[in-house]
């Protein structure tokens, strides 16, 4: 069915737990050494990581922050367990991405039930709409284009776009995770309006030479500043913590972008004086489609009884 890699520093439990999975039809890789884990990361992908927060060679957090930095397995979801979950560490591995917290012992049937959430979320459809995210990023835009960049710029309608191809001929992707939401941001604009946010953001000279290599960098730069003011936003106001992650460029209109969340598209037009209109775009899903509210997170302690010898 899908493809694991599991990491516990207990013998006895990894086996049970690599036996049990494997049961159910899933392909498991167990390792009890974080080193041996963070060598099959590089080289291949898996569907799934469930990692020991207290392995001891390596820290879960060094191997989670791997995990998010890979081409192979950037977009691939987490679960950590640990037998201390102090909110400390637990905070800790929300940030990381970590989509649940198992506290040791748990029942083997919650293990896997989180495992299927993962594999097939439920009701991709709907996305993450909810008006505190979309205005979350709207005042990022706002901020870094109107206030550090000096220009009137004005939110239009929104609308859902059909598919996921590119809008414009420059299209920078920055990929989100936690706060309750997984998915991308996507900032998609004509090369007249980069041109334009170059001169008034970073003081591009119009006379020198604008190359596909300074667009492809500016746009990656203003969409990371609007992700990181986001965030900011978020953590200020609701108390939500964002993190951004991988930044790409996707350049020609009617390309595919590669959203990291399978859901419809959410697209808010901004105008600006005197040059095209440029795109903000929200492929995003809600974690279990909870509210979006502040203190929420994609990461949650599950304390369901059971017996550690169960498993």
């Amino acid at each position: 069915m899908a493809r694991l890699l599991l990491l516990d520093g207990s013998a006895s439990l990894l086996q049970s737990v690599q036996t049990r999975l494997q049961d159910v039809g899933h392909e498991v890789m167990a390792f009890a050494s974080g080193r041996q884990a963070l060598a099959q990361i590089e080289d291949a992908h898996f569907d799934v990581f469930i990692l020991d927060l207290n392995v001891g060679d390596v820290s879960a957090f060094d191997i989670t922050t791997k995990i998010s930095t890979n081409t192979l397995n950037w977009n691939s979801p987490i679960i950590v367990m640990t037998e201390h979950p102090q909110p400390e560490a637990l905070f800790k591995v929300m940030n990381a991405g970590a989509s649940f917290v198992l506290a040791k012992p748990f029942a083997f049937s919650t293990l896997l039930d989180k495992v299927e959430q993962l594999l097939n979320p439920r009701d991709v459809r709907k996305g993450a709409f909810d008006p505190l995210l979309v205005r979350g990023f709207l005042d990022a835009v706002v901020h870094v284009v109107g206030r550090l960049g000096d220009v009137h710029v004005a939110a239009g309608k929104p609308f859902l776009k059909e598919g996921t191809l590119a809008l414009c001929d420059v299209n920078a992707l920055v990929d989100l995770r936690g706060g309750g939401v997984c998915g991308s941001l996507c900032l998609s604009m004509h090369p007249d309006t980069l041109e334009t946010l170059l001169s008034r953001l970073f003081g591009f000279d119009a006379s020198d030479r604008l190359t596909d290599s300074l667009l492809r960098d500016a746009a990656l730069e203003i969409v990371n500043l609007i992700a990181g003011e986001a965030r900011r936003v978020f953590r200020r106001d609701q108390g939500i913590v964002i993190t951004p992650g991988a930044s790409r460029n996707v350049q020609g209109a009617g390309l595919e972008i590669p959203y990291a969340a399978r859901a419809p598209v959410l697209v808010v037009p901004f105008s600006v004086p005197t040059s095209w209109p440029f795109y903000l775009e929200f492929c995003l899903l809600l974690g279990e489609n909870e509210p979006l509210i502040p203190g929420s997170s994609s990461a949650r302690a599950v304390l369901d009884p059971g017996d550690v010898n169960f498993l």
